[in-house]
């Protein structure tokens, strides 16, 4: 099954940024990749997040940003993603 998940929501995007990141950039790329697989549209949205990543912390927005546009053009080039 094709998904073609192009954005995160500004709430997403403020959890990651909250979420006290204790792994390394793995686990950013599994929660956005279990963020796609959960998406049933273009926007990976807070109900698409395992409760688990819902606390407070801090990630960087400029590695949330970077991440999730590396794992959109991953899909893409996949075919993961809608052209």
């Amino acid at each position: 099954m094709r998904k073609n998940v192009t954005e995160i929501s500004q709430d997403v995007i403020a959890i990651l940024m909250n979420y006290d990141f204790l792994g390394n950039v793995r686990e950013l790329e599994n929660i956005i990749e279990s963020g796609v697989a959960l998406s049933n549209g273009n926007t990976i949205e807070t109900n698409h997040l395992h409760e688990d990543y819902i606390i407070p912390g801090g990630f960087d927005r400029k590695v949330v940003s970077s991440v999730a546009h590396a794992v959109a053009e991953t899909a893409r080039k996949t075919g993961l993603a809608r052209h």
